[in-house]
Protein backbone atom coordinates (compact mmCIF):
# COMPACT_ATOMS: atom_id res chain seq x y z
CA UNK A 1 0.00 0.00 0.00
CA UNK A 2 3.04 2.54 0.98
CA UNK A 3 4.99 1.15 -2.48
CA UNK A 4 1.51 2.40 -4.02
CA UNK A 5 1.57 5.74 -2.46
CA UNK A 6 5.17 6.14 -3.43
CA UNK A 7 4.63 5.75 -6.99
CA UNK A 8 1.46 7.52 -7.12
CA UNK A 9 3.45 10.75 -7.82
CA UNK A 10 5.09 9.72 -10.12
CA UNK A 11 2.30 7.93 -12.05
CA UNK A 12 0.39 11.36 -11.76
CA UNK A 13 2.73 13.24 -13.17
CA UNK A 14 3.25 10.73 -16.21
CA UNK A 15 -0.33 11.40 -16.55
CA UNK A 16 0.44 15.12 -16.79
CA UNK A 17 2.64 14.37 -19.17
CA UNK A 18 0.70 12.89 -21.56
CA UNK A 19 -1.95 15.21 -21.07
CA UNK A 20 -0.04 18.12 -21.98
CA UNK A 21 0.98 16.62 -24.63
CA UNK A 22 -2.71 16.15 -26.08
CA UNK A 23 -3.20 19.01 -25.53
CA UNK A 24 -0.08 20.16 -27.39
CA UNK A 25 -1.36 18.27 -29.91
CA UNK A 26 -5.02 19.52 -29.71
CA UNK A 27 -3.89 23.14 -29.99
CA UNK A 28 -1.68 22.44 -32.37
CA UNK A 29 -4.55 20.90 -34.69
CA UNK A 30 -6.73 23.63 -33.65
CA UNK A 31 -4.25 26.98 -33.57
CA UNK A 32 -7.64 28.78 -36.01
CA UNK A 33 -9.79 28.70 -33.10
CA UNK A 34 -7.23 29.98 -30.39
CA UNK A 35 -5.98 32.46 -33.30
CA UNK A 36 -10.17 33.60 -33.70
CA UNK A 37 -10.80 33.35 -29.73
CA UNK A 38 -8.05 35.90 -29.38
CA UNK A 39 -9.42 38.24 -31.76
CA UNK A 40 -12.92 37.52 -30.14
CA UNK A 41 -11.32 38.48 -26.84
CA UNK A 42 -9.84 41.52 -28.17
CA UNK A 43 -13.10 42.72 -29.71
CA UNK A 44 -15.08 41.89 -26.17
CA UNK A 45 -12.58 44.03 -24.24
CA UNK A 46 -12.91 46.81 -26.61
CA UNK A 47 -16.87 46.55 -26.61
CA UNK A 48 -16.32 46.54 -22.85
CA UNK A 49 -14.65 49.66 -22.73
CA UNK A 50 -16.76 50.99 -24.60
CA UNK A 51 -19.77 49.94 -22.82
CA UNK A 52 -18.67 51.56 -19.61
CA UNK A 53 -17.88 54.72 -21.20
CA UNK A 54 -21.48 55.39 -22.86
CA UNK A 55 -23.10 53.39 -19.27
CA UNK A 56 -20.98 56.20 -17.60
CA UNK A 57 -22.89 58.90 -19.94
CA UNK A 58 -25.81 57.24 -19.72
CA UNK A 59 -25.66 57.62 -15.61
CA UNK A 60 -25.30 61.60 -15.63
CA UNK A 61 -27.82 61.55 -18.44
CA UNK A 62 -30.19 59.67 -16.57
CA UNK A 63 -29.59 62.32 -13.35
CA UNK A 64 -30.05 65.44 -14.88
CA UNK A 65 -32.96 63.59 -16.15
CA UNK A 66 -34.02 63.23 -12.73
CA UNK A 67 -33.47 66.37 -11.82
CA UNK A 68 -35.95 67.83 -14.55
CA UNK A 69 -38.70 65.43 -13.71
CA UNK A 70 -38.45 66.64 -10.56
CA UNK A 71 -38.79 70.58 -11.28
CA UNK A 72 -41.35 69.50 -13.73
CA UNK A 73 -43.55 68.00 -10.84
CA UNK A 74 -42.82 71.01 -8.70
CA UNK A 75 -43.88 73.68 -11.63
CA UNK A 76 -46.76 70.84 -12.71
CA UNK A 77 -47.86 71.04 -9.11
CA UNK A 78 -47.94 74.76 -8.73
CA UNK A 79 -49.58 75.08 -11.99
CA UNK A 80 -52.28 72.73 -10.66
CA UNK A 81 -52.72 74.63 -7.80
CA UNK A 82 -53.11 77.69 -9.54
CA UNK A 83 -55.55 76.18 -11.96
CA UNK A 84 -57.48 75.46 -9.02
CA UNK A 85 -57.40 78.55 -7.25
CA UNK A 86 -58.30 80.24 -11.12
CA UNK A 87 -61.33 77.60 -11.01
CA UNK A 88 -62.54 78.42 -7.75
CA UNK A 89 -62.25 82.25 -8.52
CA UNK A 90 -63.78 81.67 -11.61
CA UNK A 91 -66.89 80.18 -9.53
CA UNK A 92 -67.32 83.39 -7.39
CA UNK A 93 -66.90 85.48 -10.29
CA UNK A 94 -70.05 87.89 -9.23
CA UNK A 95 -68.55 87.55 -5.64
CA UNK A 96 -65.32 89.14 -6.21
CA UNK A 97 -66.55 91.58 -8.54
CA UNK A 98 -68.88 93.06 -5.71
CA UNK A 99 -65.64 92.60 -3.65
CA UNK A 100 -63.09 94.83 -5.72
CA UNK A 101 -66.49 97.37 -6.56
CA UNK A 102 -66.87 98.25 -2.87
CA UNK A 103 -64.87 101.30 -3.20
CA UNK A 104 -66.95 102.88 -6.61
CA UNK A 105 -69.85 101.92 -4.57
CA UNK A 106 -68.96 103.11 -1.37
CA UNK A 107 -67.98 106.31 -2.92
CA UNK A 108 -71.64 106.42 -4.91
CA UNK A 109 -73.27 106.48 -2.09
CA UNK A 110 -70.87 109.19 -0.20
CA UNK A 111 -72.18 111.49 -3.46
CA UNK A 112 -76.10 110.43 -3.52
CA UNK A 113 -75.95 110.96 0.70
CA UNK A 114 -76.68 106.88 1.23
CA UNK A 115 -74.86 107.35 4.30
CA UNK A 116 -76.45 104.36 6.13
CA UNK A 117 -75.39 102.38 3.14
CA UNK A 118 -72.20 103.34 3.07
CA UNK A 119 -71.19 103.07 6.65
CA UNK A 120 -72.38 99.47 6.45
CA UNK A 121 -70.09 99.12 3.16
CA UNK A 122 -67.20 100.20 5.49
CA UNK A 123 -68.14 97.99 8.06
CA UNK A 124 -67.82 95.07 5.54
CA UNK A 125 -64.73 95.80 4.75
CA UNK A 126 -63.38 96.36 8.15
CA UNK A 127 -64.94 92.98 8.69
CA UNK A 128 -63.30 91.57 5.78
CA UNK A 129 -59.79 92.71 6.82
CA UNK A 130 -59.40 91.91 10.30
CA UNK A 131 -61.07 88.08 9.05
CA UNK A 132 -57.71 87.74 6.63
CA UNK A 133 -55.62 89.99 9.29
CA UNK A 134 -54.31 86.61 10.64
CA UNK A 135 -53.85 84.17 7.62
CA UNK A 136 -50.94 83.80 6.45
CA UNK A 137 -49.96 84.93 2.80
CA UNK A 138 -49.12 81.59 2.05
CA UNK A 139 -52.54 80.39 2.45
CA UNK A 140 -54.57 83.28 1.70
CA UNK A 141 -53.09 84.21 -2.07
CA UNK A 142 -55.93 87.28 -2.05
CA UNK A 143 -54.69 88.71 1.67
CA UNK A 144 -53.38 92.14 -0.34
CA UNK A 145 -56.70 92.67 -2.29
CA UNK A 146 -58.80 92.53 0.96
CA UNK A 147 -56.45 94.97 2.26
CA UNK A 148 -55.67 97.14 -0.51
CA UNK A 149 -59.87 97.03 -0.63
CA UNK A 150 -60.36 98.03 2.79
CA UNK A 151 -57.21 100.75 2.17
CA UNK A 152 -59.34 102.33 -0.89
CA UNK A 153 -62.95 101.77 1.10
CA UNK A 154 -61.62 103.64 4.22
CA UNK A 155 -60.14 106.97 1.58
CA UNK A 156 -63.59 107.26 0.21
CA UNK A 157 -64.65 107.74 3.78
CA UNK A 158 -62.72 111.20 4.24
CA UNK A 159 -65.27 112.23 1.44
CA UNK A 160 -68.13 110.76 3.24
CA UNK A 161 -66.93 112.87 6.40
CA UNK A 162 -66.31 116.43 4.56
CA UNK A 163 -70.16 116.10 3.14
CA UNK A 164 -71.16 115.19 6.46
CA UNK A 165 -69.21 118.26 7.81
CA UNK A 166 -70.46 120.09 4.85
CA UNK A 167 -73.80 119.77 6.03
CA UNK A 168 -73.25 121.21 9.53
CA UNK A 169 -71.96 124.22 7.56
CA UNK A 170 -75.79 124.73 6.91
CA UNK A 171 -78.52 125.65 8.12
CA UNK A 172 -80.03 122.67 9.81
CA UNK A 173 -82.75 121.51 11.99
CA UNK A 174 -82.17 119.55 15.35
CA UNK A 175 -83.10 115.63 13.92
CA UNK A 176 -80.77 116.39 10.85
CA UNK A 177 -78.25 117.31 13.50
CA UNK A 178 -78.36 114.08 15.35
CA UNK A 179 -78.42 111.49 12.29
CA UNK A 180 -75.39 113.86 11.03
CA UNK A 181 -73.21 113.43 14.38
CA UNK A 182 -73.99 109.80 15.12
CA UNK A 183 -72.71 109.12 11.04
CA UNK A 184 -69.96 111.07 12.48
CA UNK A 185 -69.43 108.76 15.41
CA UNK A 186 -70.22 105.56 13.52
CA UNK A 187 -67.16 106.60 10.99
CA UNK A 188 -64.63 107.68 14.13
CA UNK A 189 -65.52 104.23 15.58
CA UNK A 190 -64.48 102.63 12.22
CA UNK A 191 -61.56 104.27 11.58
CA UNK A 192 -60.32 103.52 15.13
CA UNK A 193 -61.48 100.15 14.73
CA UNK A 194 -59.47 99.88 11.03
CA UNK A 195 -56.33 101.50 12.80
CA UNK A 196 -56.14 98.94 15.55
CA UNK A 197 -56.45 101.63 18.34
CA UNK A 198 -59.70 101.91 20.90
CA UNK A 199 -62.64 104.35 20.94
CA UNK A 200 -61.41 107.54 21.48
CA UNK A 201 -63.36 110.26 23.36
CA UNK A 202 -65.92 112.81 21.49
CA UNK A 203 -63.01 115.79 22.25
CA UNK A 204 -62.52 116.15 18.75
CA UNK A 205 -66.25 115.78 17.49
CA UNK A 206 -67.19 118.46 20.13
CA UNK A 207 -64.99 121.04 18.70
CA UNK A 208 -65.85 120.10 14.42
CA UNK A 209 -69.48 120.29 15.53
CA UNK A 210 -68.65 124.12 16.95
CA UNK A 211 -65.90 124.82 14.41
CA UNK A 212 -68.59 123.88 11.44
CA UNK A 213 -71.53 125.51 12.86
CA UNK A 214 -69.33 128.52 13.70
CA UNK A 215 -68.94 128.57 10.33
CA UNK A 216 -72.38 128.79 9.36
CA UNK A 217 -73.08 131.74 12.25
CA UNK A 218 -70.38 133.70 10.66
CA UNK A 219 -71.68 133.17 7.23
CA UNK A 220 -74.67 134.91 8.11
CA UNK A 221 -73.55 137.83 10.08
CA UNK A 222 -70.91 138.93 7.56
CA UNK A 223 -72.68 140.63 5.59
CA UNK A 224 -75.00 142.47 8.60
CA UNK A 225 -71.27 143.06 10.04
CA UNK A 226 -69.81 144.70 6.93
CA UNK A 227 -72.75 147.50 6.79
CA UNK A 228 -71.99 148.96 9.89
CA UNK A 229 -70.22 151.77 8.76
CA UNK A 230 -73.02 152.71 6.42
CA UNK A 231 -76.30 151.46 7.75
CA UNK A 232 -75.35 150.83 11.65
CA UNK A 233 -79.08 150.52 12.99
CA UNK A 234 -80.45 148.49 10.53
CA UNK A 235 -77.27 146.28 10.33
CA UNK A 236 -76.90 146.07 13.87
CA UNK A 237 -80.74 145.59 14.22
CA UNK A 238 -80.59 142.21 11.86
CA UNK A 239 -77.51 141.15 13.48
CA UNK A 240 -78.88 140.64 16.90
CA UNK A 241 -81.88 138.44 15.13
CA UNK A 242 -79.55 136.33 13.51
CA UNK A 243 -77.41 135.62 16.29
CA UNK A 244 -80.05 135.04 18.99
CA UNK A 245 -81.44 132.24 16.42
CA UNK A 246 -78.51 131.24 15.38
CA UNK A 247 -76.76 130.97 18.47
CA UNK A 248 -79.94 129.59 20.10
CA UNK A 249 -80.19 127.03 17.89
CA UNK A 250 -76.23 125.76 17.88
CA UNK A 251 -76.51 125.93 21.97
CA UNK A 252 -79.91 123.34 21.84
CA UNK A 253 -78.24 121.30 19.09
CA UNK A 254 -74.94 121.10 20.98
CA UNK A 255 -76.54 120.21 24.38
CA UNK A 256 -78.94 117.97 22.99
CA UNK A 257 -75.84 115.95 21.43
CA UNK A 258 -73.61 116.21 23.73
CA UNK A 259 -75.40 116.50 26.83
CA UNK A 260 -75.42 113.70 29.47
CA UNK A 261 -78.60 115.07 31.05
CA UNK A 262 -76.63 115.14 34.71
CA UNK A 263 -76.39 118.76 36.48
CA UNK A 264 -74.85 121.79 35.15
CA UNK A 265 -71.27 120.98 36.91
CA UNK A 266 -71.29 117.65 35.70
CA UNK A 267 -71.88 118.73 32.13
CA UNK A 268 -69.13 121.46 31.97
CA UNK A 269 -66.98 118.80 33.23
CA UNK A 270 -67.83 116.48 30.51
CA UNK A 271 -66.95 119.25 28.04
CA UNK A 272 -64.15 120.59 29.18
CA UNK A 273 -65.38 124.41 28.87
CA UNK A 274 -65.44 123.32 24.72
CA UNK A 275 -69.28 125.25 24.82
CA UNK A 276 -68.20 127.99 26.74
CA UNK A 277 -65.02 128.85 25.10
CA UNK A 278 -67.14 128.85 21.98
CA UNK A 279 -69.90 131.13 23.52
CA UNK A 280 -67.45 133.77 24.99
CA UNK A 281 -65.37 134.13 22.01
CA UNK A 282 -69.06 135.06 20.17
CA UNK A 283 -69.71 137.30 22.96
CA UNK A 284 -66.42 138.91 22.22
CA UNK A 285 -67.08 139.09 18.72
CA UNK A 286 -70.40 140.42 19.18
CA UNK A 287 -69.78 143.12 21.46
CA UNK A 288 -67.18 144.21 19.58
CA UNK A 289 -69.42 144.66 16.27
CA UNK A 290 -72.12 146.23 18.92
CA UNK A 291 -69.68 148.90 20.21
CA UNK A 292 -68.63 149.86 16.91
CA UNK A 293 -72.65 150.43 15.73
CA UNK A 294 -73.78 152.13 18.81
CA UNK A 295 -70.53 154.90 17.98
CA UNK A 296 -72.04 155.54 14.25
CA UNK A 297 -75.66 155.94 16.59
CA UNK A 298 -76.81 158.90 17.68
CA UNK A 299 -80.63 158.74 17.67
CA UNK A 300 -81.07 157.76 21.38
CA UNK A 301 -84.84 156.46 20.33
CA UNK A 302 -82.53 153.82 17.84
CA UNK A 303 -80.38 153.22 20.80
CA UNK A 304 -83.38 152.37 23.20
CA UNK A 305 -84.93 149.85 20.10
CA UNK A 306 -81.51 148.13 20.03
CA UNK A 307 -81.38 147.72 24.23
CA UNK A 308 -84.56 146.23 24.17
CA UNK A 309 -83.78 144.11 21.37
CA UNK A 310 -80.48 142.75 22.79
CA UNK A 311 -82.10 142.59 26.46
CA UNK A 312 -84.37 140.29 24.65
CA UNK A 313 -81.66 138.72 22.99
CA UNK A 314 -79.73 137.87 26.66
CA UNK A 315 -82.94 136.55 27.74
CA UNK A 316 -83.90 134.12 25.26
CA UNK A 317 -80.12 132.77 25.56
CA UNK A 318 -80.90 132.76 29.39
CA UNK A 319 -83.56 129.72 28.44
CA UNK A 320 -80.31 127.59 27.59
CA UNK A 321 -78.22 128.62 30.65
CA UNK A 322 -76.24 131.75 28.30
CA UNK A 323 -77.86 134.90 30.11
CA UNK A 324 -75.57 137.83 28.89
CA UNK A 325 -77.53 140.81 29.95
CA UNK A 326 -75.19 142.13 31.83
CA UNK A 327 -72.08 142.28 29.56
CA UNK A 328 -74.42 144.39 27.03
CA UNK A 329 -74.79 147.42 29.96
CA UNK A 330 -71.35 148.72 29.09
CA UNK A 331 -71.26 149.37 25.30
CA UNK A 332 -75.17 150.86 25.52
CA UNK A 333 -74.05 153.03 28.73
CA UNK A 334 -70.64 154.44 27.44
CA UNK A 335 -72.44 155.20 23.87
CA UNK A 336 -75.80 157.10 25.82
CA UNK A 337 -73.18 158.57 28.32
CA UNK A 338 -71.32 160.03 25.72
CA UNK A 339 -74.42 161.28 23.84
CA UNK A 340 -75.59 162.60 26.83
CA UNK A 341 -72.05 164.69 28.28
CA UNK A 342 -72.19 165.88 24.54
CA UNK A 343 -75.35 167.65 25.02
CA UNK A 344 -75.16 168.94 28.75
CA UNK A 345 -71.59 169.58 27.63
CA UNK A 346 -72.92 172.43 25.38
CA UNK A 347 -75.60 173.82 26.63
CA UNK A 348 -73.51 174.42 30.35
CA UNK A 349 -70.99 175.92 28.14
CA UNK A 350 -72.96 178.19 26.47
CA UNK A 351 -74.83 178.80 30.06
CA UNK A 352 -71.37 179.60 31.59
CA UNK A 353 -70.34 181.67 29.21
CA UNK A 354 -73.38 183.70 29.80
CA UNK A 355 -73.48 183.80 33.10
CA UNK A 356 -69.97 184.70 33.46
CA UNK A 357 -70.75 187.66 31.53
CA UNK A 358 -73.68 189.53 33.50
CA UNK A 359 -76.08 189.68 30.78
CA UNK A 360 -78.69 187.73 32.09
CA UNK A 361 -81.61 189.28 30.29
CA UNK A 362 -84.80 190.61 31.82
CA UNK A 363 -87.65 188.22 33.60
CA UNK A 364 -90.17 186.86 31.10
CA UNK A 365 -93.78 187.09 31.95
CA UNK A 366 -95.14 183.71 33.38
CA UNK A 367 -98.10 182.21 31.47
CA UNK A 368 -101.38 182.21 33.31
CA UNK A 369 -103.38 178.67 34.15
CA UNK A 370 -106.62 179.21 33.42
CA UNK A 371 -108.14 175.82 34.35
CA UNK A 372 -106.51 175.77 37.76
CA UNK A 373 -107.23 177.95 40.96
CA UNK A 374 -103.93 180.44 41.05
CA UNK A 375 -104.16 179.60 45.27
CA UNK A 376 -103.06 175.67 44.24
CA UNK A 377 -100.36 176.99 41.56
CA UNK A 378 -97.93 176.49 44.12
CA UNK A 379 -98.88 173.23 45.50
CA UNK A 380 -98.69 171.83 41.82
CA UNK A 381 -95.47 172.97 41.21
CA UNK A 382 -94.13 171.25 44.42
CA UNK A 383 -96.38 168.30 43.69
CA UNK A 384 -95.71 167.38 40.49
CA UNK A 385 -93.14 167.84 37.91
CA UNK A 386 -94.17 171.41 36.09
CA UNK A 387 -91.34 173.56 36.09
CA UNK A 388 -91.13 176.38 38.35
CA UNK A 389 -92.31 179.77 36.90
CA UNK A 390 -89.43 181.26 38.99
CA UNK A 391 -87.17 180.07 36.34
CA UNK A 392 -88.56 182.90 34.23
CA UNK A 393 -86.51 185.12 36.33
CA UNK A 394 -83.56 184.27 34.28
CA UNK A 395 -83.73 183.54 30.51
CA UNK A 396 -80.22 181.66 30.35
CA UNK A 397 -81.65 179.61 33.41
CA UNK A 398 -84.83 178.90 31.64
CA UNK A 399 -83.32 178.10 28.69
CA UNK A 400 -80.39 175.97 30.15
CA UNK A 401 -83.06 174.03 32.18
CA UNK A 402 -85.19 173.81 28.60
CA UNK A 403 -81.87 172.08 27.27
CA UNK A 404 -81.86 169.31 30.16
CA UNK A 405 -84.89 168.66 29.72
CA UNK A 406 -84.50 168.10 26.55
CA UNK A 407 -81.93 165.16 26.96
CA UNK A 408 -83.75 163.60 29.62
CA UNK A 409 -86.80 163.10 26.97
CA UNK A 410 -84.53 161.96 24.44
CA UNK A 411 -83.13 159.49 27.72
CA UNK A 412 -86.09 158.57 29.08
CA UNK A 413 -86.43 156.26 26.22
CA UNK A 414 -83.40 154.06 27.64
CA UNK A 415 -83.45 155.08 30.79
CA UNK A 416 -82.25 151.92 33.09
CA UNK A 417 -81.65 152.01 36.53
CA UNK A 418 -78.55 150.62 36.15
CA UNK A 419 -77.35 154.09 34.52
CA UNK A 420 -78.84 156.26 36.69
CA UNK A 421 -75.84 157.02 39.57
CA UNK A 422 -73.44 157.05 36.43
CA UNK A 423 -75.07 159.75 34.84
CA UNK A 424 -75.93 161.67 37.79
CA UNK A 425 -72.41 161.97 38.95
CA UNK A 426 -71.90 163.01 35.11
CA UNK A 427 -75.12 165.68 34.95
CA UNK A 428 -73.67 167.43 38.37
CA UNK A 429 -69.97 167.79 37.05
CA UNK A 430 -71.49 169.27 34.11
CA UNK A 431 -73.90 171.59 36.48
CA UNK A 432 -70.77 172.58 38.57
CA UNK A 433 -70.02 174.65 35.72
CA UNK A 434 -73.10 177.04 36.43
CA UNK A 435 -71.29 177.00 40.14
CA UNK A 436 -68.36 177.73 38.44
CA UNK A 437 -69.44 180.85 36.89
CA UNK A 438 -71.62 182.30 39.57
CA UNK A 439 -68.24 182.35 41.36
CA UNK A 440 -66.34 183.71 38.32
CA UNK A 441 -69.10 186.48 37.91
CA UNK A 442 -68.60 187.57 41.68
CA UNK A 443 -65.13 187.99 41.47
CA UNK A 444 -65.64 190.00 38.49
CA UNK A 445 -66.15 194.40 38.44
CA UNK A 446 -69.96 193.42 37.77
CA UNK A 447 -70.89 192.28 40.85
CA UNK A 448 -71.20 194.98 42.86
CA UNK A 449 -73.45 196.70 40.68
CA UNK A 450 -75.70 193.55 40.42
CA UNK A 451 -75.70 192.25 44.12
CA UNK A 452 -79.71 191.84 44.33
CA UNK A 453 -79.94 190.54 41.16
CA UNK A 454 -76.93 187.97 42.15
CA UNK A 455 -78.49 186.87 44.88
CA UNK A 456 -81.71 186.14 42.59
CA UNK A 457 -79.69 184.69 40.58
CA UNK A 458 -78.50 182.06 43.64
CA UNK A 459 -82.08 181.47 44.98
CA UNK A 460 -83.40 180.37 41.66
CA UNK A 461 -79.99 177.88 41.11
CA UNK A 462 -80.33 176.38 44.69
CA UNK A 463 -84.22 176.45 45.23
CA UNK A 464 -85.68 176.26 41.87
CA UNK A 465 -83.56 174.68 39.08
CA UNK A 466 -81.43 172.43 40.39
CA UNK A 467 -83.94 170.94 42.64
CA UNK A 468 -86.77 170.84 39.70
CA UNK A 469 -83.94 168.65 37.99
CA UNK A 470 -83.34 166.67 40.33
CA UNK A 471 -87.20 165.35 40.52
CA UNK A 472 -87.04 164.93 36.79
CA UNK A 473 -84.09 162.99 37.26
CA UNK A 474 -85.35 160.75 39.72
CA UNK A 475 -88.41 160.79 37.81
CA UNK A 476 -86.74 159.63 34.84
CA UNK A 477 -85.31 156.23 36.39
CA UNK A 478 -88.63 155.96 38.74
CA UNK A 479 -86.05 156.00 41.88
CA UNK A 480 -89.28 155.97 44.37
CA UNK A 481 -89.07 151.56 42.69
CA UNK A 482 -85.65 150.98 41.51
CA UNK A 483 -84.11 151.86 44.61
CA UNK A 484 -84.79 151.35 48.94
CA UNK A 485 -81.50 153.14 50.19
CA UNK A 486 -80.58 155.60 47.75
CA UNK A 487 -82.90 158.66 48.11
CA UNK A 488 -81.84 160.39 44.92
CA UNK A 489 -79.63 159.70 41.56
CA UNK A 490 -78.98 163.06 41.08
CA UNK A 491 -77.17 164.63 44.72
CA UNK A 492 -77.15 168.20 44.03
CA UNK A 493 -76.93 168.75 47.54
CA UNK A 494 -72.94 169.74 47.19
CA UNK A 495 -73.70 172.36 44.36
CA UNK A 496 -76.43 173.93 46.69
CA UNK A 497 -73.42 174.35 49.59
CA UNK A 498 -71.59 176.19 46.98
CA UNK A 499 -74.61 178.33 46.02
CA UNK A 500 -75.48 179.10 49.38
CA UNK A 501 -71.41 180.05 50.49
CA UNK A 502 -72.25 182.56 47.79
CA UNK A 503 -74.96 184.09 49.07
CA UNK A 504 -74.46 184.63 52.96
CA UNK A 505 -78.15 186.97 53.10
CA UNK A 506 -79.98 183.42 52.84
CA UNK A 507 -79.69 180.83 55.35
CA UNK A 508 -78.60 177.26 54.02
CA UNK A 509 -80.80 175.75 51.96
CA UNK A 510 -81.86 171.95 52.29
CA UNK A 511 -83.10 170.17 49.72
CA UNK A 512 -86.05 167.97 50.70
CA UNK A 513 -86.40 164.55 48.72
CA UNK A 514 -89.98 164.15 47.97
CA UNK A 515 -92.12 161.08 49.36
CA UNK A 516 -92.26 158.16 47.01
CA UNK A 517 -95.95 158.91 45.76
CA UNK A 518 -94.93 161.89 44.12
CA UNK A 519 -93.24 161.03 41.46
CA UNK A 520 -95.26 160.14 38.52
CA UNK A 521 -94.28 158.84 35.06
CA UNK A 522 -97.60 160.05 33.27
CA UNK A 523 -97.06 163.45 32.23
CA UNK A 524 -92.96 163.50 32.67
CA UNK A 525 -90.31 165.69 31.31
CA UNK A 526 -91.77 167.13 28.15
CA UNK A 527 -92.78 170.61 30.50
CA UNK A 528 -91.16 173.44 28.77
CA UNK A 529 -90.59 177.12 29.61
CA UNK A 530 -92.81 179.56 27.95
CA UNK A 531 -92.49 183.40 28.09
CA UNK A 532 -95.48 183.65 25.78
CA UNK A 533 -98.52 186.24 27.52
CA UNK A 534 -100.82 183.28 25.64
CA UNK A 535 -102.89 181.66 27.94
CA UNK A 536 -101.64 178.19 28.63
CA UNK A 537 -104.03 175.08 29.44
CA UNK A 538 -102.40 173.16 31.75
CA UNK A 539 -103.74 168.87 31.90
CA UNK A 540 -102.11 166.71 34.22
CA UNK A 541 -102.94 163.90 31.76
CA UNK A 542 -100.72 165.36 28.97
CA UNK A 543 -97.26 166.59 28.48
CA UNK A 544 -96.83 169.79 29.19
CA UNK A 545 -95.28 171.87 26.38
CA UNK A 546 -93.58 175.54 26.92
CA UNK A 547 -91.01 177.03 25.18
CA UNK A 548 -89.03 179.43 26.05
CA UNK A 549 -88.69 183.01 24.62
CA UNK A 550 -85.47 184.65 24.73
CA UNK A 551 -86.26 187.87 22.49
CA UNK A 552 -86.22 190.94 24.67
Amino acid sequence: MLQQLDQEPKRLAETIRELESKIKAVSVKNCDIHIRSLGNLVTVRDGSKELAKNASGIHGILNDLSSDLTEFRVIGTSIFEKYKRNMRALSHHVQLLELLELPQLMETCSRNNLFDEALDLSSFANTLQKRHHAISAETSGGKEIIFKVAKDVGDSTVLMRNQLLQQLRQQINLPSCLRVISYLKRLDAQDKLREGKSPAKETSLRFQFLECRDAYVTSLVNDDASMIGTRPYQSISKLIERCRVSWFDVITQYKAIFGSGETSIHELYEDEGILSRWISGKMIEFLVVLGAALDNIDDLGSIANLLEQSMYFGLSLSRVGVDFRSLLVKPFQQRILAIMSLHWRISMDRCQSILEGGNWGEPLPAPRRTNTPSEDVDNIVDDSLLPPNSLLQFPIIAETTNDILSSFNQLRQCASPVFALLFGRELCKELGKVVAAIVQFKSSDGYSSSEDRFAELCDCLSESMLPYLQRCFDAIFDQSRTSMEIKTFLEIQPLVDSIAGLNPTKPKPTISIPSRKTFKTDHILTPQISGSSDDAEINDNEEVALEISTNE
